[in-house]
């Protein structure tokens, strides 16, 4: 949700690079200079995601795809054309990985430790592919509508019937034609395969872009109703505009009631969030003053989650209207950064350091000299739910917040 701004200005952005590079290639002698402008948001773009790669990519097929029908454009201008916006894209895409390796991403090993392959072999990693593509088929709001694959062979169908009806294209412009619709079609699942299975639900925005590119396209060379002439065929056409405009409606429909009641629990996430960081602030200091540590003292542990009283007009949804408190149970211990982060946003920041002997003293013997007492201790919001813990053996000491009782 914090992201939706930027990611959003970023799909525009995206747009408008793709535009630029299209406007030069038209007129390259008097608006060369727009490749430099392309470029230049290509940077911005992937600095706000970089999944927008494949968007960037998708939308460009799009295009290319909309070029060659409107204007039936021959083997040797498709490659061209196909050419010219790749070498702009794999310029702007080399710019980006110079800058971020030098700057932000060196060593970094965020995206090779997200990747199932190594961890769940080759075939439990196909299974999960293909468990991850059926589960994309079904109607699941928001990215998913359980017509893909349907809209998917329309267009190809219709495509084929244009091919045969149009015998001036010539067969090898056909044939650059349909690899360009099946890698549109299949666009959503390059990060599927990549990573081995269920990937993150951010990533799956692909699938919408894709979905509107294919219903764009079919609008666009569905034959004119003129050319069905008998009685039968115009039934066929009906019910193919009729089925259009129910599947319209239907995910309509659905998808906006899903989409309010995510936002809805957004809103009663964000108030819980704040009511809650509020009375963690105030305990926090006040355990602090009871136990006689200085305001400096900095060894905090955030251990389990808090139960939200969500009410029945709550709906959660993959990793939406959930709280930032129910978030890096065990994956950053001893750090819970979503909460730090969140509470200092909010107004009511808590430091917490760890260094790297701390960290390591932490996962050595947290569990042996500290589990069993805060097993004993209450939960949030219960009395006692802050405690200050420390054991003399190992010269260890926390500040232990108690957020809920499944914490291990």
């Amino acid at each position: 949700m914090n992201q939706s701004a930027q990611i959003l200005l970023a799909c525009i952005m995206t747009a408008y690079s793709i535009f630029l590079a299209e406007n030069a290639r038209t007129d390259l002698k008097h608006k060369w200079y727009y490749i430099l402008f392309s470029v230049m948001l290509t940077q911005t773009v992937l600095a706000c995601y970089q999944i927008l790669a494949v968007v960037y990519i998708t939308g460009t097929v799009a295009v290319f795809l909309i070029t060659t029908i409107k204007k039936e454009l021959t083997l040797k201008q498709q490659i061209q054309w196909i050419g010219f916006h790749a070498g702009i894209f794999i310029i702007g895409l080399t710019v980006y990985l110079t800058i971020a390796q030098l700057f932000f991403m060196s060593g970094s090993g965020y995206l090779k430790g997200q990747i199932l392959w190594t961890k769940i072999g080759l075939v439990e990693g196909l299974h999960q592919c293909f468990k991850a593509i059926r589960y994309s088929l079904k109607n699941n709001p928001p990215f998913y509508t359980g017509f893909y694959d349907i809209f998917s062979i329309l267009l190809i169908v219709l495509t084929v019937c244009r091919m045969i009806q149009n015998r001036k294209i010539k067969r090898r412009s056909n044939v650059i034609i349909l690899l360009a619709e099946f890698f549109l079609i299949l666009s959503p699942y390059v990060f599927v395969f990549f990573y081995g299975g269920g990937i993150m639900p951010r990533m799956q925005l692909v699938m919408p872009l894709s979905q509107g590119c294919i219903l764009y396209l079919i609008v666009l060379i569905f034959p004119d109703r003129a050319i069905f002439k008998t009685k039968v065929q115009k039934i066929f056409v009906q019910g193919i505009i009729l089925f259009f405009a129910a599947t319209l409606y239907k995910d309509t429909i659905s998808h906006l009631n899903y989409c309010n009641r995510l936002y809805y629990t957004y809103d009663w996430v964000f108030q819980y969030d704040t009511e809650i960081s509020k009375k963690l602030y105030w305990d926090i200091k006040e355990a602090k003053d009871t136990c006689g540590l200085e305001d400096s003292f900095d060894e905090i542990l955030f251990v389990g989650y808090p139960d939200i009283p969500y009410n029945m007009t709550c709906h959660t949804g993959l990793d939406v209207g959930v709280s930032f408190f129910q978030r890096d149970i065990t994956v950053t211990m001893p750090f819970r950064y979503r909460i730090l982060c969140s509470m200092r946003n909010l107004g009511y920041p808590v430091e917490c350091n760890f260094s790297e002997d701390q960290v390591s003293d932490y996962h050595t013997y947290f569990e042996e000299y500290f589990a069993e007492r805060v097993d004993g201790m209450p939960s949030y919001p219960d009395e006692g739910y802050i405690q200050y813990l420390k054991d003399v053996e190992v010269d260890l000491e926390y500040l232990v917040v108690k957020l809920g009782d499944e914490w291990h």
